[in-house]
């Protein structure tokens, strides 16, 4: 009965594809016989092995139920079948084909275990009282009895499903009452985790498994666990309502009037009869519509990195809304006309908006179809998981919101009866192995029963509010809400382990029920304005982590805490060059006597002077004397190209520029006033001014320096910074890491670059020695080791780019002298952290970050002297003095710990804005919404960070730099980390590059380490495209990364373009459309036979001409759907290829590896081909029998 013919029969071995639809059809039938006599002959053996006789095999009476493995549990005795409630009157097992959800959860079980464990559910059911165990039994046994769908297994081929006439149900007893009290919670919590992770056989069977706990002799648990491929939620209902009547029944002497409930025969002719019906069509152009383009992807916040392959470990966080509140939601819902399913919804998809900032959300939510029967008692998988879909607009109300998914739903289940996967195959949208397979997110809601009465027992938990802790999961999230009949709600969020903490997951349960409670008091609220953060967490935000204010007791200039500190050591070395040394009493003589003649030439407060000098003891006198004569003054770097050095020096308005005679020729003609300070009357000049300081008139206000930064616009733009943020900053360097007069401070980098301030102020404000090094130092790594060395220098400040090469030149391990290495400028990665705490074990190394427009340093973050970094992240840390750090979303609004946004700054260290740019100074910073003080600013830094949980920040890359490829959003910076994590790696840049075809992808460039990787690199033909050696790279990225984030191509580099601040040039990469060998369609020729087996079925399968064997499948348009037909066309060609394999394997280089070294002669097993027409019914019989059998062993 209901019996069809599979339509992908897999071929025996030995046998070629059929060539016609009659061998077709003969191959269908002999495997369908061979599948009946193989389940017929499994019977007989199981009644002869019982005791029955051969013809009682096939009868309708089911086989004696076992005895319990267990004491406590008597067999249950023989009973004769009633009509009305007996087993079904089939004699024969029942090959049923598979629905569409059935075929897709039954594919990905077979795939991965941890998604046969995900999909199988489990409830629990409390005894208190008397239990009678065997009648229990025998209640179960009566329910299995009536339901094929609890009898049911699945072929090996995976083609169809198998209802057998009968199959006894165990219901072992575990027995808990040897433990005391206080061990018996703990050895329950242990057996259910054990339980939890028990897979199910999906050929063997059963689908459903049974255990009863004894805990008391008054008190038991039934533990009932369904794999979803045969039931859904209405199924545990159904299942322990008729637990109960045949329970109440077997004591009291009475048979259930139970009608006889249909097969799941029913449902498969339902969805037939509706997919070949005028609705289908209907159907598909709805959805189609609705995701035209696209579905989206949503990319939840993570605490962890996500892995290459989802991997369904799950955890579980819950709550329970009082009655009160949950009566409040549902009038604020009724006053929308929307059910609460519709309100709790909508209040989901605005915590996803604002969790991700996506505009379109989708989650997936439940849908059951219309009863197949009055009775509604068919058992058995019927639900259909629909996408529902929104859009928030940034003016988006909640109440617009809600009305826009009320429609959605509403339509949604007009059409439910469209199966999702063939959306996704009809939209031709690929998948992603590290993602769910379906949904990212679900939500349901449910009502509880009302406990089911069994006689002379207490039940308490129902099969929703009473489910097993999860420790599985087929979603990144999930929510599942259940009415309760005492009015409250039970709220469980289910989350991905792989990527969440469960204190993160707590967290964004009480964001939801924060968001709930503030849309439905104010529906009229945009979306993006809804209340997130409770009371607690705002001032943690706002005040604790923010809790910077140092008032310090003398904020003085710079210019004054040097005077003050040259009069406590007047004959102590200030700085030194390749030339000559001053002291701290010269350095004050030279700088007074060059301010007064600064101001001579009509310098005064707020005006720019330029500073263009090499590095020499002059740079500081210089500077001293431009800030001790009111002045500003703006560093220019000698090595600029003129037309930059000009473009500075007219659009700052300079009038005066100091400089040296080397340099009067490059410079002529650039400002009013050229001053050399190293000859001629100008250096005659300066000596006849007085020696003594000039009285001070700066104030906190006044301009300290302007320093020009790249604008996004092509022409830079100068930053302002006042006296008072500069003095804050030199105040917090040295409370936080006080400088004395022992160090020796290194300055290397270019002037203007605003950590030279830093190097030049570090020392002299505090009594150490200034070392100025000589030309192209901080380009040499050899010369700058041998100069930390040589010079003792205790302070040394690098951008990760040069640290990364310092540490790996032997002359490190002489620089014992290093007590703090500073880093900033760019992210530092952790596999750098681990190497300077191996190569400089006596150092600290402090993490900076700052934009210029926050006065060098906004946080900071140091790494003690040895100790190991034990996370595979590297933090910015928290702010400096009297400076506040804000993460918040698009719309201004603060976002919840770990949740990424953009960094705002406020404090003391803010600039003034940009030099002449009111319009720029304008959008970059804003009134500060945070704070009460009046004229309080922030600037809006455009980087990407978060809070982790206890207050540091951590950088996760700009704002704009962030890309979409094959619909994933991609943070090259986070593949840069992964890179640098590996041994051979000494520095990575990653960047977006147009292919052969003009399609955007990743390209990452590569620095290696001396050794055998650099040489094979090396070695490398010219214009060859990626060299082998660049494999280990590749697999290293694959076990960290998702697909969608391994880059097209990595190639080597001798060095990094920087730019002229030490920074990596990412703009100077070079292109890669250029090389030969990365087009994903190069005819690079197979070099073995397999590998042009396997090129014709690429090939032929992708429409292509030729394909190279370095091609990656997916680049070339490949999908799930393709992966499963190449499986298929493989299998029938002779090769063991399963779709795991390809989606493990992408290039047919890869796959033709991967088959050889699996096969023991180290050639893939090709089996000798007959035609089907040419073998006998009983030859494909043995070749079915000996394939399955092969199976088995396996």
């Amino acid at each position: 009965m209901g019996q069809v013919l599979p339509e992908n029969q897999p071929l025996p071995p030995g046998a070629a594809a059929p060539s016609s639809s009659r061998e077709r059809v003969i191959m269908r039938q002999l495997a369908l016989m061979e599948e009946q006599l193989q389940v017929l002959g499994e019977l007989r053996q199981r009644a002869l092995a019982s005791g029955a006789a051969p013809a009682q095999a096939t009868a309708a009476a089911i086989p004696t139920c076992q005895p319990s493995p267990e004491p406590g549990i008597p067999p249950r005795p023989d009973r004769a079948p009633d009509s009305r409630v007996g087993p079904p009157e089939e004699l024969h097992p029942q090959i049923l084909p598979l629905t569409e959800a059935q075929r897709g959860m039954l594919a990905l079980t077979l795939m991965d275990p941890e998604a046969n464990r995900a999909y199988a559910e489990s409830i629990t059911l409390r005894f208190q009282g008397p239990l009678e165990a065997g009648l229990l039994h025998q209640a179960l046994q009566h329910v299995v009895d009536r339901h094929g769908a609890l009898r049911t297994t699945f072929a090996p081929s995976a083609e169809h499903q198998i209802v057998h006439p009968a199959r006894t149900v165990d219901l072992p007893l575990v027995d808990f009452t040897r433990f005391s009290e206080a061990d018996r919670a703990r050895e329950l919590e242990s057996w259910v985790r054990e339980e939890e992770q028990l897979p199910m056989d999906l050929v063997e069977g059963p689908l459903m498994r049974a255990r009863l706990l004894r805990v008391d002799p008054q008190e038991h648990f039934l533990v009932l666990t369904l794999h979803h491929l045969i039931s859904d939620g209405h199924s545990f209902g159904l299942l322990v309502s008729e637990l109960k009547e045949f329970y109440n029944g077997l004591r009291n002497g009475t048979t259930p009037s139970l009608p006889r409930p249909p097969g799941y025969q029913a449902h498969i002719d339902w969805v037939s009869a509706r997919q070949a019906g005028d609705q289908a069509g209907a159907d598909e152009a709805y959805w189609t519509g609705q995701f035209s383009s696209g579905i989206p992807g949503l990319d939840l916040p993570a605490d962890l990195p996500r892995p290459p392959r989802f991997g369904f470990r799950g955890g579980r966080v819950t709550t329970t809304v009082d009655a009160g509140r949950a009566r409040a939601w549902r009038k604020a819902g009724a006053r929308q006309s929307c059910t609460l399913f519709m309100t709790l919804l909508a209040g989901f998809h605005s915590l996803l908006h604002r969790l991700t900032g996506q505009d379109r959300v989708m989650c997936g939510t439940p849908s059951a179809p219309p009863p197949v029967t009055p009775a509604n008692d068919l058992f058995g998988y019927r639900i259909n998981v629909l996408p529902i879909q929104t859009r928030v607009a940034p003016d988006t109300r909640f109440c617009d919101l809600l009305q826009q998914l009320k429609q959605t739903v509403v339509e949604a289940t007009q059409h439910q009866d469209y199966f999702f996967g063939r959306l996704w195959k009809k939209l031709g949208q690929a998948r992603d192995l590290s993602h769910p397979p379906f949904y990212s997110v679900l939500f349901n809601i449910d009502r509880e029963w009302r406990q089911p009465e069994f006689d002379a027992l207490q039940v308490s938990g129902s099969t929703l509010a009473s489910r097993n802790p999860r420790r599985t999961t087929q979603a990144d999230l999930g929510i599942n809400i259940l009415e309760r009949t005492d009015g409250t709600l039970f709220v469980e969020l289910d989350y991905n382990a792989d990527l969440l903490l469960p204190e993160t997951a707590d967290r964004w349960l009480g964001h939801y029920l924060t968001l709930l409670d503030g849309a439905l008091s104010g529906p009229e609220i945009e979306v993006r304005s809804l209340p997130l953060l409770s009371t607690t967490e705002i001032h943690q935000l706002l005040v604790g982590w923010n809790g910077t204010d140092h008032p310090h007791a003398d904020l003085a200039p710079v210019q004054e805490l040097f005077r003050a500190q040259a009069r406590r050591t007047p004959d102590r070395v200030a700085a030194t060059d390749p030339a000559r040394s001053v002291t701290y009493r010269d350095l004050e003589r030279r700088s007074n006597q060059l301010a007064h003649h600064l101001r001579q030439r009509g310098v005064k407060r707020d005006q720019l002077v330029g500073l263009c000098l090499r590095r020499s003891v002059d740079l500081p006198a210089a500077l001293l004397a431009i800030l001790k004569a009111g002045g500003a003054f703006l560093p220019i770097d000698p090595d600029y190209p003129r037309d930059r050095i000009d473009y500075m020096l007219q659009d700052a308005r300079v009038e005066v520029l100091l400089t040296e005679t080397a340099l009067l020729r490059q410079l002529a003609g650039s400002a009013p006033q050229v001053v050399p300070l190293d000859g001629g009357s100008e250096a005659a000049s300066i000596a006849a001014c007085p020696t003594w300081g000039p009285p001070d008139a700066t104030g906190p206000g006044d301009l300290a320096y302007v320093v020009y930064t790249s604008g996004s616009t092509g022409r830079p733009k100068g930053v302002m910074i006042p006296h008072g943020a500069l003095s804050n900053h030199s105040r917090w360097a040295q409370r936080t890491h006080p400088v004395t007069e022992e160090d020796a401070v290194l300055v290397k980098s270019p002037f203007s670059f605003d950590a030279s301030i830093n190097e030049l102020l570090v020392g002299l404000l505090w009594g150490a020695r200034t070392v100025m090094a000589g030309p192209g130092v901080h380009r040499d790594p050899v010369q700058l080791l041998q100069l930390v060395w040589r010079e003792q220098i205790t302070l040394l400040d690098v951008v990760p780019s040069l640290l990364a090469v310092l540490v790996e030149e032997p002359d490190i391990a002489r620089c014992d002298s290093l007590r703090r290495v500073i880093c900033g400028g760019e992210a530092l990665p952790p596999g750098l952290v681990r190497r300077f705490a191996e190569r400089c074990p006596r150092a600290l190394l402090q993490n900076c970050y700052g934009p210029s427009e926050s006065t060098i340093d906004t946080t900071s973050f140091d790494y003690p002297p040895g100790s190991p970094l034990e996370e595979d992240r590297v933090v910015i840390g928290t702010p400096v003095d009297n400076t506040q750090c804000h993460i918040v979303d698009a719309s201004g609004e603060l976002v919840p710990v770990g949740v990424p946004g953009e960094l705002w700054i406020g404090g003391a260290g803010l600039a003034r804005g940009y030099w002449g740019r009111p319009d720029l100074t304008a959008s970059a910073f804003h009134p500060d919404p945070f704070s009460e003080e009046p004229g309080a600013r922030v600037y809006r830094t455009g980087d990407r960070c978060r809070r982790l949980p206890d207050g540091r920040i951590e950088f996760l890359g700009r704002m704009d730099s962030q890309v979409k490829l094959r619909g994933h959003r991609v943070e090259p910076g986070e593949i840069e980390s992964v890179l640098a994590l590996h041994p051979w790696v000494e520095q990575a840049a990653v960047a977006i590059r147009s292919n052969a075809a003009g399609a955007p992808c990743l390209a990452a460039y590569v620095v290696l380490k001396p050794g055998p990787a650099r040489s094979s690199a090396a070695s490398g033909s010219e214009g060859q495209g990626e060299p082998a050696a660049m494999e280990p790279l590749r697999e290293a990225l694959r076990e960290r990364l998702p697909e969608a984030m391994i880059p097209s191509v990595i190639l080597p580099m001798d060095r990094l373009p920087l730019t002229p601040s030490g920074k990596i040039d990412r703009n100077a990469l070079p292109p890669i459309d250029a090389i030969a060998g990365r087009d994903p369609v190069h005819r690079e020729p197979p070099a073995t036979p397999l590998e042009e087996k396997l090129a014709a079925l690429w090939t032929r399968l992708l429409g292509l001409e030729t394909v190279g064997v370095e091609a990656n499948l997916f680049d070339l348009g490949g999908d799930s759907i393709l992966v499963s037909r190449l499986s298929l066309e493989a299998r029938a060609a002779g090769l063991s290829v399963s779709p795991g394999l390809i989606f493990r394997h992408q290039t047919i280089r890869e796959l033709a590896r991967a088959l050889e070294s699996s096969s023991p002669t180290g050639a893939p097993a090709v089996a000798l081909r007959k035609k089907v027409g040419e073998m006998s019914p009983e030859e494909v019989r043995r070749l079915l029998a000996e394939k399955k059998k092969q199976k088995r062993a396996a």
